[in-house]
């Protein structure tokens, strides 16, 4: 108890000292470095470098003891910069963990934003338009999804022309247009990223969205390859998904067999280690389960195939109240507690946190969802701090519908 009244004296000083203008105020140091990639032939003559990671290090200048450094994965379209401030210049994720003295790592994907894309190595790109933006994250209506109409946390109209618009659509990027060729690279980057001698702990990953089907292969690979660093636990922000089947706001009440192929080692791209051993995605026995009104999920049947690696990984699954994922995040949930996972499903309305879309991290309420859902995993992981409200953080609840 004494240490913990020192360490937040400390923490708490350090906060004192930071008035927010622009950008991350919290005093830290920081430096950045590239992890992964190799030499390929260039597109003239030579050699040149394809797949690294850029990997931002942010460091408070006082850093709680004993606390894992948080590695932070962006979604699809963007950088690692969401995660310093929000469009509307807000304090962002990074600056409310390190005010409270944990170390950040923040990585831009492999042939996104400062790390390199190579023409002629990596796919083919896509970026999102503007209305897709508008219609899935902003400012989404109920001709997209029965509940889009709850969304009221974006910070102004969500449409072009408004100011927070702009600087969102602003910041996104050309991404590699399949997550196949994603998850190679993010896997490659992230076991990089884990042998680096730049990391000295083991690591709490942040993942959001697209980067949840990342998360799982790093945390898999640190542990059957034996990496100096390993996955402490997984904070996955409506994680990619559902298990099996594309990630769409109108899924078809029955599943089309020729779909399933997205996600086709259930939650990735990449193969998991699984006990029985799965060497192709064709072993698994697959069964329709209904879930949501006109939403089907996908879930094994029989006896489930565990995630032989990360049985005592502590995963916490965080979802809005009007994101499509909500429909189907509980499928997602139930898929890792069938492969013998305890996962903390965390539906932010059952903490009295309603109103947020798929971007709840850049929202309006985005320091509520830090502070009262988050922060306690974390410490509760780290530190073994105070206990988790069952009603709200949901061990392996089964398959559910929104209400």
């Amino acid at each position: 108890m004494v240490f913990f009244s020192l360490t937040s004296i400390l923490v708490c000083a350090l906060a004192l000292l930071s008035g927010r203008v622009n950008g991350i105020t919290t005093r830290h140091n920081r430096d950045y470095f590239y992890v992964g990639g190799e030499y390929v032939a260039g597109p003239v003559f030579g050699n040149i470098k394809f797949g690294q990671m850029y990997v931002e290090h942010l460091k408070p200048l006082v850093v709680l003891p004993n606390s894992n450094p948080l590695v932070f994965i962006h979604g699809a379209g963007l950088t690692g910069s969401t995660w310093l401030d929000t469009p509307d210049d807000r304090e962002g994720w990074a600056e409310f963990f390190l005010k409270r003295g944990y170390e950040i790592y923040i990585v831009d994907q492999p042939a996104r934003g400062r790390s390199a894309y190579q023409p002629g190595h990596d796919g083919p790109q896509f970026m999102f338009p503007a209305e897709l933006v508008e219609g899935v994250f902003t400012a989404p209506t109920t001709a997209s999804w029965s509940f889009a109409d709850r969304h009221t946390q974006w910070p102004g109209t969500g449409l072009r022309g408004d100011p927070t618009f702009e600087e969102f659509y602003s910041s996104l990027v050309p991404l590699v247009s399949t997550d196949s060729e994603s998850g190679l690279l993010n896997q490659n980057a992230l076991i990089a990223l884990l042998s680096s001698p730049k990391i000295q702990k083991d690591v709490i990953l942040v993942t959001h969205s697209q980067s949840g089907l990342f998360g799982w292969p790093a945390a898999d690979a640190a542990v059957a390859q034996n990496l100096p660093r390993k996955v402490k636990a997984i904070v996955a922000l409506e994680p990619g998904g559902p298990p099996f089947q594309p990630d769409t706001q109108n899924q078809p009440t029955t599943p089309n067999p020729a779909l399933i192929q997205m996600h086709p080692w259930g939650l990735s791209e990449v193969p998991m280690t699984y006990d029985p051993a799965v060497s192709d995605p064709s072993e698994f026995t697959l069964e329709p389960i209904a879930d949501d009104p006109g939403y089907t999920c996908v879930q094994q049947s029989g006896t489930p195939r565990k995630w032989a690696n990360l049985l005592n990984l502590p995963v916490l699954v965080v979802t809005a109240e009007a994101s499509w994922h909500a429909s189907f995040d509980d499928c997602t949930v139930n898929f890792m507690c069938q492969a013998g996972l305890t996962v903390h499903f965390a539906r932010l309305p059952d903490f009295g946190i309603l109103g947020n879309g798929h971007m709840l991290y850049l929202e309006k309420n985005n320091k509520k969802i830090a502070q009262d859902v988050v922060l306690p995993f974390i410490q509760k992981v780290s530190f073994n701090w105070g206990t988790l409200d069952s009603g709200k953080f949901k061990v392996c609840p089964g398959l559910s519908t929104v209400s």
